[in-house]
C-alpha cells in the first residue's frame, strides 16, 4: 500500500463522515508521511499536534 493509499483512504472516510452529518475537518500536510506526527522537533509536526488539539477543542465545545 502506497502513501497516496493512506491519504486517499482517510479523504474518502472524511468525506463519507460530513455526508452522514459528522461534523469533521479534512487537512492535508503535503511533503509528511503517516507516522511524520511523531517527530516533535519539525516544525510542520507541531503544527500537525496544534492542529489536532485545536480541533479537538471546537469539537468539544472547550
Amino acid at each position: 500500500m502506497s502513501p497516496a493509499t493512506w491519504r486517499d483512504e482517510g479523504i474518502v472516510f472524511a468525506h463519507r463522515l460530513i455526508q452522514a452529518g459528522v461534523k469533521t475537518e479534512v487537512v492535508h500536510y503535503p511533503g509528511t508521511f503517516h507516522a511524520s506526527i511523531g517527530f516533535a522537533h519539525v516544525a510542520v509536526s507541531q503544527r500537525m499536534v496544534t492542529d489536532r488539539i485545536g480541533a479537538l477543542r471546537r469539537g468539544l465545545g472547550a
